[in-house]
């Protein structure tokens, strides 16, 4: 869950970037067969008109995908 609304990102210690819109957090239950995990993904777009894909687990985000 996010406790506030996201205002900017920075990526590997990239300067902060401005986020004009963002969606989500989704939950996944991925291989619910085997090991549980638990994960979320989210979408955001800064105001360069970058959008990302990010995912979290076990309270680290990283970024999954990058569109441009």
């Amino acid at each position: 869950l996010l406790t506030a609304p996201i205002d900017r990102l920075s990526v590997d210690g990239a300067p902060w970037e401005q986020v004009a819109a963002w969606a989500g957090p989704w939950p996944v239950t991925e291989r619910w067969w085997s090991v549980r995990r638990r994960r979320a993904r989210m979408q955001i777009v800064t105001e360069e008109g970058v959008a990302r894909l990010l995912c979290s687990e076990r309270g680290r985000w990283w970024v999954e995908a990058l569109y441009d």
